[in-house]
This record gives C-alpha cells, sequence and structure tokens, in this order.
C-alpha cells in the first residue's frame, strides 16, 4: 500500500496539469510494481462508506459502518477503525446501505476538536418518505468522541423512499460556517415547479 501510494504521489508531483482530453489512446500506463496490501478492513454486513475527511495531522474520517450512520476514524498510528458515534437513528432508516453518511465536510480543526459538517438520508417523521438533512458535529479529539451540536437543514418536500438512491450531500467548504451542498432531484417529477419543490 505505501509502496503504491509513493508511486502515485511521485506521479502527481512530476506529471504536468493534463486533462483526459489531451492523452491519445494508449499513452498513458500505469504499472505497479508493489502488492504489498496485506489487509482490508471494513465494518461488515450490510455497509457502505462513501464518506471521507481527512485532518490536517493525516486523520481520516469516514462515513458508514455497520449502521450506516456512524463516524470513524483511522490513523497511520493507530491501524484500526474506531467509531466515535452514530448519527442516524435506527427508526429513521431502512436496513439498507443507502441510508448512510453521504458526506463530511471539516469546517475547522485545532489539536483538540473539529466542526464537523454530515449529510445523510433519512426517514421523513412518518417513515413513508425520504428526506436529506445536514446536521452540524462536535469532534472531541482528546476524549476521541463526536457529539450532535444541531440540524442546519432538511430537504423539503419529502419524497418516496425510492429516491433515496438518488441522493447526493456532497460539501465544498466556503469557511467555518458555511458549505456549498449538492442535493439532486431526488426523482422528483416536479423539481422544476419551485412552489412545490420547496427549498
Amino acid at each position: 500500500m505505501k509502496g503504491l501510494l509513493v508511486v502515485l504521489l511521485l506521479i502527481l508531483t512530476f506529471t504536468p496539469a493534463a486533462h483526459a482530453a489531451d492523452f491519445k489512446d494508449g499513452t498513458v500506463a500505469l504499472t505497479i510494481d508493489s502488492k504489498a496490501i496485506t489487509k482490508a478492513v471494513t465494518e461488515g454486513g450490510n455497509s457502505r462508506g462513501p464518506a471521507l475527511a481527512l485532518l490536517k495531522d493525516d486523520t481520516v474520517l469516514l462515513g458508514g459502518g455497520r449502521s450506516g450512520g456512524e463516524i470513524l476514524t483511522w490513523n497511520k498510528a493507530k491501524t484500526a477503525l474506531r467509531s466515535l458515534g452514530s448519527f442516524i437513528p435506527a427508526n429513521r432508516r431502512q436496513d439498507d446501505s443507502r441510508f448512510a453518511i453521504n458526506d463530511i465536510a471539516v469546517l475547522s480543526e485545532s489539536v483538540s476538536s473539529a466542526k464537523l459538517l454530515i449529510s445523510y438520508p433519512r426517514l421523513g417523521a412518518g417513515g413513508s418518505c425520504v428526506e436529506i438533512a445536514i446536521d452540524e458535529l462536535n469532534y472531541d479529539r482528546k476524549k476521541q468522541r463526536v457529539s450532535f451540536v444541531r440540524n442546519w437543514f432538511v430537504t423539503q418536500p419529502c419524497v418516496p423512499v425510492s429516491a433515496v438512491q438518488h441522493t447526493a450531500g456532497r460539501f465544498e467548504v466556503i469557511d467555518k460556517n458555511s458549505a456549498y451542498v449538492t442535493i439532486g432531484d431526488l426523482g422528483y417529477t416536479e423539481i422544476d415547479n419551485r412552489a412545490k419543490r420547496g427549498d
């Protein structure tokens, strides 16, 4: 794994910026000299972990786990995944890997804490529709615990549960108090009607 990362880093460091359209077919080749991956770790079961954020000290935050709503941490010193908390209540999700944290944003960080945003799909209050929630979390890095701070946003209208496959919720941080987030149309047939669509 380290060998592969070093090779990729060297390629990216010494290769001038280019676009896919700049290369003719067959002019780029990648050779992997080492296959030193000895172990892969997942949280098992019907899990999904598309959400990933990197802190300045190379600590990795992952979303997913057994419940779909966990925040996990990994770093070079402690190579096992560690759960920091779960943030999608069991009664607000189906046992389906699509009901998982979609993205994690790091709004600010220090040695002792980090201010995070997460996005995730959840069942509406009646359990018959799906919505996307954006929550602010606090990561206490000394106690290795993440806690809920407040909800920032919930999409409207609550759309059919089948729309969970259309969720996005990817972040681009603007500053420590704001971020862009993609939501998509959630499969909503009247997405062009702002009055019906809501926020």
